[in-house]
This record gives C-alpha cells, sequence and structure tokens, in this order.
C-alpha cells in the first residue's frame, strides 16, 4: 500500500471518527455517551498506531 494511500486512510478515518463521535454525543447526551466514547477514542487510537507504523519509511542499512 502506498504512503499516499495510507495519508489519506488516516485523514479519513480520523475525521470521520470525529464527526461520528461528536454526533453520538450530541445525540444520546455527554453523561451516557462518555464511556462509549472514550472506549471508541481508544480503538481509533491504536487504528492510527497502526497506520503510522505502515506508512513509516523502510529503514534498511546501507553498510553506513
Amino acid at each position: 500500500m502506498s504512503r499516499r494511500l495510507l495519508r489519506w486512510a488516516g485523514g479519513l478515518l480520523a475525521t470521520g471518527s470525529a464527526v461520528a463521535m461528536t454526533m453520538y454525543v450530541l445525540t444520546v447526551g455527554p453523561d451516557r455517551a462518555d464511556p462509549r466514547v472514550s472506549a471508541l477514542g481508544a480503538l481509533l487510537g491504536l487504528a492510527g498506531l497502526a497506520l503510522a507504523a505502515a506508512a513509516r519509511p523502510d529503514r534498511r542499512d546501507g553498510g553506513s
């Protein structure tokens, strides 16, 4: 997978999740949404970490 595609995927994931969580909190209310949004935020953070690791350039020793 190319780095450009991974960057776009990460941006779309971040934007979509922010919009979805905001709409959920506004619909359900902050008191009821807090535990669910916290868990979802943790999962999205792990997904972002995985995308960042996948987009990292290969580091190969060139003998230097």
